[in-house]
């Protein structure tokens, strides 16, 4: 789930190519609508110091979405000569009280 009003963590782990972690990649994510296909935001992912290919990115609180909006997070890594792309289907709702 991605919540609405919250900041949302991104998180990549291990990214590894020809049996190496890729530490220096350029990795950035996307948020996008399912259903319309549309751009809803974008968002840089940084290296996690002394981690193994993880990367880490925010969604931002004040990104616009509706309850129940069908969401896919897009992330593209590129360095060199490796470049791939990783597509989680997600949907957005309220971070509730338990």
């Amino acid at each position: 789930m991605v919540y609405i009003n919250s900041d949302n963590l991104v998180t990549l782990s291990g990214v590894i190519y020809d049996s190496a972690y890729i530490n220096d990649a350029e990795v950035s994510g996307e948020l996008i609508d399912r259903v319309s296909g549309d751009s809803i935001t974008t968002f840089e992912m940084d290296y996690v110091s002394a981690s193994n290919g993880n990367y880490q990115g925010v969604i931002p609180h004040d990104t616009a979405m509706t309850e129940d909006q069908r969401l896919l997070v897009v992330v593209t890594v590129e360095a060199d000569s490796y470049q791939d792309e990783f597509r989680l289907n997600e949907v957005a709702g309220y971070n509730r009280l338990s």
